[in-house]
Protein backbone atom coordinates (compact mmCIF):
# COMPACT_ATOMS: atom_id res chain seq x y z
CA UNK A 1 0.00 0.00 0.00
CA UNK A 2 0.93 3.53 -1.00
CA UNK A 3 1.68 5.75 1.82
CA UNK A 4 0.08 9.39 2.19
CA UNK A 5 3.13 11.34 0.12
CA UNK A 6 1.97 9.11 -2.95
CA UNK A 7 -1.86 8.97 -2.67
CA UNK A 8 -3.64 11.49 -4.80
CA UNK A 9 -4.06 11.47 -8.44
CA UNK A 10 -2.52 14.01 -8.88
CA UNK A 11 1.46 12.71 -8.71
CA UNK A 12 2.18 12.19 -12.13
CA UNK A 13 1.42 16.05 -12.92
CA UNK A 14 3.48 17.03 -9.95
CA UNK A 15 6.52 14.80 -11.26
CA UNK A 16 6.15 16.27 -14.56
CA UNK A 17 5.87 19.48 -13.32
CA UNK A 18 9.22 19.19 -11.19
CA UNK A 19 11.09 17.60 -14.27
CA UNK A 20 9.91 21.07 -16.16
CA UNK A 21 11.28 22.97 -13.63
CA UNK A 22 14.13 21.61 -13.34
CA UNK A 23 15.53 22.24 -16.58
CA UNK A 24 14.13 26.09 -16.28
CA UNK A 25 16.90 28.77 -17.54
CA UNK A 26 16.26 30.92 -13.92
CA UNK A 27 18.58 29.52 -11.31
CA UNK A 28 15.62 30.06 -8.69
CA UNK A 29 13.38 28.16 -10.11
CA UNK A 30 15.59 25.06 -10.54
CA UNK A 31 16.58 25.11 -6.95
CA UNK A 32 13.38 25.13 -5.83
CA UNK A 33 12.29 22.19 -8.14
CA UNK A 34 15.35 20.44 -6.93
CA UNK A 35 14.31 21.28 -3.33
CA UNK A 36 11.17 19.80 -4.04
CA UNK A 37 12.52 16.87 -5.32
CA UNK A 38 14.40 16.52 -2.38
CA UNK A 39 11.52 17.14 -0.36
CA UNK A 40 9.40 14.47 -1.91
CA UNK A 41 12.10 11.64 -2.08
CA UNK A 42 12.51 11.89 2.09
CA UNK A 43 9.11 11.81 2.77
CA UNK A 44 8.53 8.75 0.35
CA UNK A 45 11.69 7.57 2.44
CA UNK A 46 10.07 7.90 5.93
CA UNK A 47 6.81 6.34 4.63
CA UNK A 48 8.67 3.19 3.69
CA UNK A 49 10.10 0.56 1.05
CA UNK A 50 6.80 0.09 -0.62
CA UNK A 51 6.69 4.30 -0.86
CA UNK A 52 10.05 4.55 -2.53
CA UNK A 53 8.91 1.91 -5.10
CA UNK A 54 5.74 3.79 -5.51
CA UNK A 55 7.58 7.12 -6.50
CA UNK A 56 10.51 5.17 -8.44
CA UNK A 57 7.04 3.67 -10.59
CA UNK A 58 5.63 6.98 -10.56
CA UNK A 59 8.84 8.44 -12.02
CA UNK A 60 9.02 5.99 -14.95
CA UNK A 61 5.47 6.24 -15.63
CA UNK A 62 5.20 10.17 -16.02
CA UNK A 63 8.64 11.11 -17.58
CA UNK A 64 10.89 10.36 -20.38
CA UNK A 65 13.83 8.53 -20.16
CA UNK A 66 15.91 11.53 -19.70
CA UNK A 67 14.08 13.36 -17.64
CA UNK A 68 13.76 10.83 -15.33
CA UNK A 69 17.48 9.86 -15.06
CA UNK A 70 17.95 13.79 -14.24
CA UNK A 71 15.39 13.53 -11.14
CA UNK A 72 16.98 10.00 -10.02
CA UNK A 73 20.21 11.89 -9.90
CA UNK A 74 18.98 14.22 -7.55
CA UNK A 75 16.61 11.93 -5.71
CA UNK A 76 20.54 9.67 -4.80
CA UNK A 77 21.92 12.81 -4.12
CA UNK A 78 19.40 13.71 -1.72
CA UNK A 79 19.33 10.22 -0.22
CA UNK A 80 23.26 10.70 -0.08
CA UNK A 81 23.29 14.09 1.98
CA UNK A 82 20.32 12.14 4.23
CA UNK A 83 22.78 10.26 5.45
CA UNK A 84 24.69 10.64 8.99
CA UNK A 85 28.59 9.96 8.83
CA UNK A 86 27.87 6.01 9.94
CA UNK A 87 25.37 6.24 6.97
CA UNK A 88 22.66 6.03 9.10
CA UNK A 89 19.70 7.97 7.64
CA UNK A 90 19.09 11.13 10.01
CA UNK A 91 16.40 12.21 11.50
CA UNK A 92 13.63 14.41 9.36
CA UNK A 93 12.42 16.55 12.55
CA UNK A 94 16.41 17.06 12.85
CA UNK A 95 16.30 19.63 9.78
CA UNK A 96 12.20 21.25 10.39
CA UNK A 97 11.79 24.85 10.27
CA UNK A 98 13.73 27.91 9.51
CA UNK A 99 17.84 27.07 9.90
CA UNK A 100 18.84 26.61 13.40
CA UNK A 101 14.42 26.72 14.09
CA UNK A 102 14.75 22.83 13.60
CA UNK A 103 13.28 20.38 16.51
CA UNK A 104 16.32 20.25 18.68
CA UNK A 105 17.00 24.08 17.79
CA UNK A 106 13.74 26.04 18.60
CA UNK A 107 14.51 26.07 21.87
CA UNK A 108 17.87 27.79 21.57
CA UNK A 109 19.83 25.24 22.32
CA UNK A 110 20.72 21.15 21.05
Amino acid sequence: QEGRVLNSPHVDRLIQSLSSFLAEGAAETRAAAKSAVTALTLATRAEGPESERALQRAITKALTEADARRVRAIIDAALASAKGPEGALLHLEDDVGPRGAGARGAGGGP
